[in-house]
Formats: C-alpha cells, sequence, structure tokens
C-alpha cells in the first residue's frame, strides 16, 4: 500500500497553517523582540510536518495493511516522543530555559504532549483523509473489475451471438434466394446489404 503526497494534501496543509500560524504568533511572547515568535513558529511548522511525514507515509503504510496495530501504535508513540522531545530541546535553546527535572519518563511523557499538542490535530485530519481516499480508490478499483468482466463476457457474447443468428437465418431461408451466386452462405455484412 502506498501512498502519496497530493495535490488535496498540499490544500489541506496550506488552509491549516493559515489557521494556526496566526494563532501561534498572536499567543508568543514579544517581550525579548520578534525573533522567538518566529523560531518557534518555525519549530512548530517543522516538527508538525515531520510527525505527518512519519506517521502518514512511513509508519502507517507499512504496518496498518499488514494489521500489526500493537507494533504500529508502539512504533507511533516511540516516533512521537522522540520528535517531541528534539523539539523541546530546540525550545529550550530558543528561549534559554532548562528543565528542572529530567527524569526519563517526565521526558517521554513531556515529547508524546508536546507532539499530541502540535501536530495532533493535522495528523487526525490527514489519517481521516487517507482513509476516505482510501475507500474511493478501492469503490473505483471494484467499479472497474466489474465493468471488465461485463466488457469481458460481451466480448465473449458478440460472436458467438452473430454466428448463431447467421446460422438461424440460414435455416429460415432454406430457398436458393438467400444464397450468394456462388451458391454459399453469404456473410453477415453481406447478408445486412441485401
Amino acid at each position: 500500500m502506498k501512498i502519496k503526497f497530493n495535490k488535496s494534501d498540499v490544500k489541506i496543509l496550506v488552509l491549516f497553517y493559515m489557521v494556526a500560524i496566526p494563532i501561534i504568533l498572536y499567543s508568543s511572547n514579544y517581550d525579548a523582540g520578534i525573533f522567538r515568535p518566529i523560531a518557534e513558529t518555525a519549530i512548530y511548522i517543522l516538527f508538525s510536518l515531520i510527525a505527518l511525514y512519519g506517521i502518514v507515509y512511513q509508519l502507517f503504510p507499512r504496518y496498518f495493511p499488514k494489521n500489526q496495530i500493537i507494533r504500529l501504535f508502539i512504533y507511533i508513540l516511540l516516533f512521537m516522543a522522540t520528535i517531541g522531545l528534539i523539539e523541546i530541546y530546540l525550545y529550550q535553546i530558543v528561549n534559554s530555559w532548562v528543565w528542572k527535572d529530567p527524569s526519563p519518563l517526565r521526558m517521554f511523557m513531556a515529547g508524546l504532549d508536546s507532539t499530541l499538542e502540535n501536530a495532533g490535530i493535522l495528523l487526525g485530519i490527514f489519517l481521516g483523509k487517507k482513509f476516505f481516499d482510501t475507500k474511493l480508490d478501492l469503490e473505483k478499483r471494484e467499479k472497474e473489475k466489474r465493468e471488465n468482466e461485463l466488457r469481458l463476457l460481451k466480448s465473449q457474447i458478440d460472436p458467438h451471438f452473430l454466428f448463431k443468428n447467421r446460422l438461424h437465418i440460414k435455416l429460415i431461408h432454406s430457398d436458393n434466394s438467400f444464397l450468394t451466386s456462388s451458391g454459399k452462405t453469404p456473410t453477415f455484412r453481406q447478408w445486412l446489404e441485401k
């Protein structure tokens, strides 16, 4: 199962970021200047795109079709926590603050929370869209399959139908007026011309 990035995905991303970026910039702290809000917005965009690509375009196509849901869930949690941790460290660099209690569990949960908070809505939208796209694609393939089967049956029936009709006409018109000048049964085209 190959999931591709298409035009409607780009439209959703543009629309999402047209709403998200002003909200981020509005809620940012401008006390230290404009650099911090712009850096935080760039970090948000970068890591939400990384989370989107990793989960929707890498993990789901690899594990979901094979029905490896538990493995998929574990990998998503680990991926989101890792991305979130890197994102938090970048926020720390931008904002010049350090964690006071860097226990592994707290770091894992903070990373997971950060990714869920920043990319959760976008992931939900894209996963829903991809499931809908897959459903439409399957319906389209089934329709094409049915049409191909009908075409195959029609191609098998048509020559048989014409041949049987020609023989039937020959039997009905057993008089000599139906025969051609050479005394043979006419072809279908010759018969139609008469």
